[in-house]
């Protein structure tokens, strides 16, 4: 064998070793990779079940309850997360569960409470009704990036606390709170609002102009009125709009059925159509009961010294006739009456109007 051979064999079978070797090596390297993002990600998992596990001895503490994504309500017995029982038992369930609703409503959370809750990023529903919340602890929550649903009613939030809320909040309650005209700049992609009692302005309504997602909105006991009737008019995704106890008169209702017909309006107004099924003996033994029969509404008395006047009255369809136009005649507060499509007479619309001579009557 010459030497150029023998020096080639060796050459080559230097470069096979250095080879081999570079191979090992570079297997250990992505071996220590991957270890380290695994205990990088068991590590989060393990950070977060202890954050869960703290926040849910503080609602427990608190007297709140919660509710876990498979249903399980306060540690049901009857409900058990997945995964294997002995190693449930070993690291606990908080490894397999999440806290996905927590409700607190009348307890004594405070804001340092919601530092602790507030790691609760799992959780799309959280209630603090009738509580000593305020701005502070919004900014606690702040990091619970799929909470959707929030109830901050006669809380201590204002409208600067409006600003630290979380993201993905598109459904919030702020009844008898002290949120003013500027928080609504920042609720215009809500989808349900709850407002009642608060103390924005018309000015401030006329900022829901822009709110094309809406569908949920309640201004029970605030200022809104006749002003803001062309502006609710337009929100055409709304299913539900709640008016109790408003300025808004029954003009104003009448406009908002007109334009809205998809959407449930609750308010002072009733429709009393059902009643052309009755027979008239019938329908005096339903007044003699101080009730009547209502469509999509609960029933509610038909009396002089009713809490709630009516603004608007809805009697339609073929059965009602001039008698059941009698009923109404005891209704002083009742300013607007829609006859459409009623079979009435026009004496029978004359001795009403002329019971009732401030009522506006449409046919």
């Amino acid at each position: 064998m010459s030497a150029n051979t023998k020096s080639r064999e060796f050459y080559f079978g230097l470069a096979a070793f250095l080879t081999k070797r570079r191979r090992f090596r570079f297997t250990l390297r992505s071996i220590l990779i991957v270890v380290t993002l695994l205990a990088m990600g068991l590590g989060y998992f393990s950070f977060r079940a202890q954050d869960q596990r703290s926040a849910v001895a503080r609602i427990h503490a608190l007297g709140g309850y919660l509710q876990y994504d498979n249903n399980n309500v306060d540690n049901n017995p009857r409900w058990s997360p997945a995964g294997w029982l002995w190693l449930r038992r070993l690291v606990g369930d908080d490894y397999f569960q999440d806290v996905v609703f927590v409700n607190l409503d009348q307890t004594k959370v405070s804001d340092a409470d919601l530092r602790v809750i507030g790691k609760l990023r799992r959780t799309t529903g959280l209630s603090l009704n009738r509580t000593d919340v305020s701005d502070e602890g919004l900014a606690l929550i702040n990091g619970m990036t799929e909470l959707k649903h929030l109830k901050l009613e006669k809380t201590n939030v204002t409208s600067e606390g409006i600003h630290r809320l979380p993201w993905a909040v598109s459904s919030l309650l702020l009844g008898d709170t002290n949120v003013g005209d500027e928080a609504l700049i920042d609720l215009s992609d809500y989808v349900s609002l709850g407002l009642d009692g608060t103390p924005i302005t018309p000015d401030g309504f006329k900022q829901l102009k822009g709110f094309k997602n809406l569908r949920n909105l309640s201004l029970q006991r605030t200022a809104v009125g006749d002003e803001s009737v062309p502006i609710l008019a337009q929100l055409t995704t709304l299913q539900l709009l709640n008016l109790k106890d408003t300025k808004i008169s029954g003009e104003g209702l009448f406009a908002l059925r007109n334009s809205l017909p998809n959407c449930q309006i609750v308010g002072d107004w009733n429709d009393l159509s059902r009643f052309g099924k009755y027979n008239p003996r019938m329908v005096e033994r339903i007044r003699s009961k101080g009730s009547t029969t209502i469509v999509g509404r609960a029933t509610i008395p038909i009396q002089r010294d009713q809490k709630r006047p009516e603004k608007l009255v809805v009697l339609s369809g073929p059965l009602i006739a001039d008698f059941h136009l009698s009923l109404l005649e005891q209704l002083d507060s009742l300013e607007v009456l829609d006859l459409r499509g009623a079979s009435v007479t026009d004496d029978g619309v004359q001795k009403l109007q002329k019971a009732l001579p401030k009522l506006r009557i449409y046919r």
